[in-house]
């Protein structure tokens, strides 16, 4: 079960405000029990298959020009390229 300091903790580190913990104290507890279900699975003996995938197997990059209409912002569409915000 988490506890008041986990809930708060969490929230810190998503930046969010929260204004009464012990609401999402049972809720962020049904989360990790959940995990630890997930955990419990027992998928150690199983044999994980994935696909090998070669150099020569991949697809050539190539540049597709933004082909539609300018943004509303001019800003954000230069040299035939479509700019994202900066993350912080």
């Amino acid at each position: 079960m988490a506890g008041h300091d986990d809930v708060l903790r969490a929230a810190r580190l998503m930046r969010i405000r929260v204004a009464d913990p012990g609401v999402l104290e049972s809720k962020v507890g049904a989360m990790l029990d959940y995990f630890e279900t997930l955990d419990s699975a027992g998928y150690a003996d199983e044999e994980m298959v994935h696909p090998e995938a070669g150099v020569d197997d991949l697809r050539e990059d190539e540049h597709v020009p933004y082909g539609g209409p300018p943004p509303a912002d001019p800003d954000r569409f230069r040299d035939g390229y479509l700019r994202a915000p900066r993350m912080p």
